[in-house]
């Protein structure tokens, strides 16, 4: 699904996202468009969307359907820069005006795939919900991921749009935003996909206390939480983060646990981005170890399981 880019009209609001599917099953109840929104604070160390933590994405560079055709130096900021048969980029020149991409065989700013790509686009609230209504009408809803969707000002602005629209709507959230940017989209968001980051870093302190109030909030509205729980080899299924996330399903009081299974694509955004990851790839049996543990442990706890499939993204 293309988000085209809106023009920057003096005055007006706009929201910064990076891409959106229709016909999703795994964010959400039933099936639903997703729209995931720029910008992120939390950091997590096994990030597989290091592109959405800034309010805009660096330019993307998927070198393996690199032509080698140059056609890119149409750029006047030495971004592109041919050495020995190498594409190297120097993006802290890039001015984001898109001119390579245009000129590139292998890139088009009207499809998802390609050797160059700028992902995020700016759209007011009212363009975006116009874009996704026809996709909406054949779905159940609505979901905003991230990045954070709620850091943006004007993304209640959108939610009040969908439900005056009737349009279901769910937010997912890694549970760890101030109380207030809750309290805003709390009467316009029907399901919340409450992340169980209790940690983001293996050496990081707990973010418990963060997460239990928010959940809290939510409770008290009277909302629909799903709680879910990122299954991080060596982090999350270690003893004491396990006792953990127990601490914050005892507030939400949900029978249901999603688990969202390692991403397998985790350093692809990495290498386009001509970056270092910042967490060492599992193994298979590692990835199959943290799932059985973490499931046995719930499961023990009479918890239902649902299980999300590897992500899109």
């Amino acid at each position: 699904m293309i988000i085209k880019e809106t023009a920057n009209i003096k005055n007006k609001k706009f929201i910064s996202v990076s891409e959106a599917f229709a016909m999703s099953s795994v964010d959400g109840p039933g099936i639903r468009v997703i729209v995931f929104f720029q910008g992120c604070f939390i950091n997590c160390a096994w990030c597989h969307s290091p592109h959405s933590k800034p309010s805009c994405s660096p330019l993307l560079f998927y070198e393996q359907s690199c032509s080698i055709c140059m056609r890119c130096q149409t750029c006047k900021q030495n971004v592109h820069v041919f050495k020995d048969g190498k594409h190297i980029l120097h993006r802290e020149f890039c001015l984001q005006c898109g001119k390579c991409i245009d000129e590139c065989p292998n890139s088009s700013v009207y499809k998802e795939s390609g050797t160059l790509k700028l992902p995020t686009k700016k759209v007011t609230a009212q363009s975006l919900l116009l874009q996704l209504l026809p996709h909406i009408s054949l779905c159940d809803g609505i979901t905003l991921s991230g990045g954070e969707a709620l850091l943006q000002d004007d993304t209640t602005a959108f939610l009040r749009l969908c439900k005056d629209k009737g349009i279901h709507t769910c937010v997912e959230t890694s549970g760890l935003l101030e109380s207030d940017c809750y309290a805003k989209a709390l009467p316009f968001v029907d399901v919340w996909l409450f992340g169980l980051r209790v940690l983001t870093n293996n050496n990081s302190d707990f973010h418990t206390k963060k997460l239990i109030p928010n959940a809290q909030l939510i409770k008290n509205a009277s909302k629909t939480i799903i709680p879910v729980i990122p299954l991080i080899p060596g982090v999350m299924d270690r003893d004491e983060v396990l006792a953990e996330m127990l601490l914050v399903l005892n507030v939400i009081d949900s029978d249901e646990i999603q688990l969202n299974p390692w991403n397998i694509f985790y350093d692809v955004y990495y290498k386009a981005l001509g970056i270092e990851t910042t967490f060492l790839k599992p193994v298979d049996k590692a990835i199959k170890q943290c799932e059985a543990k973490v499931r046995k442990f719930f499961k023990g706890k009479g918890y239902k399981l649902t299980n999300r499939k590897e992500d899109k993204k």
